[in-house]
């Protein structure tokens, strides 16, 4: 079964693979998925940048809905960020939340 994994070419547009300790499926440019069991993350992406959501040891570690318009990061389980129209540092609205803080920006203006 593992032999099966290295048989998986990363070029394919359409792929369906599956070891035990990996899993990768796709329909290019629709959907894909990823998942590794060892590591336990997954990654998941519709009509990319529609929608892309990934995950790491049970918890959401980033989340984007047309990539600049809406996002949410989470490197750490007790840290996170969000953010709306735009990219850090000039989106319109930024919320970063800490185990000691919270920080909220509204900025109407995009600086160009």
């Amino acid at each position: 079964m593992k032999n099966r994994r290295a048989r998986c070419s990363p070029t394919l547009l359409v792929l369906w693979c599956t070891s035990p300790t990996a899993t990768e499926n796709r329909l290019f440019p629709f959907f894909r998925y990823t998942s590794d069991r060892i590591k336990d993350e997954s990654e998941f992406w519709f009509l990319w940048p529609l929608f892309d959501h990934k995950t790491a040891q049970g918890r959401t570690t980033e989340t984007s809905f047309l990539f600049w318009l809406l996002e949410y990061r989470s490197p750490k389980a007790n840290e996170g960020e969000y953010w709306a129209l735009g990219h850090p540092p000039i989106a319109m609205f930024m919320r970063t939340v800490s185990s000691t803080k919270t920080l909220v920006e509204i900025n109407p203006i995009i600086p160009g």
